[in-house]
């Protein structure tokens, strides 16, 4: 989903069981990529903030994993 820091931010202090006050805490550049797993037995946190496309040629970019 594409949305606001604030609202990724409230995602993922949810999913990871932290304070909603510590919520703040996680730093969401723009247009960066957060995953997360969801499985019935556990929430995994596979990445925050990865802005690694914004950083290489676009070529390059195209070809990054994103898992």
């Amino acid at each position: 989903m594409v949305c606001h820091g604030g609202t990724i931010r409230a995602a993922l202090s949810f999913l990871a069981g932290i304070p909603s006050t510590s919520a703040w805490k996680f730093r969401m550049d723009n247009c960066s990529i957060s995953a997360v797993d969801l499985t019935p037995d556990r929430t995994t946190l596979r990445y925050v903030n990865d802005a690694l496309h914004t950083r290489v040629e676009r070529e390059l970019a195209a070809r990054l994993p994103l898992l």
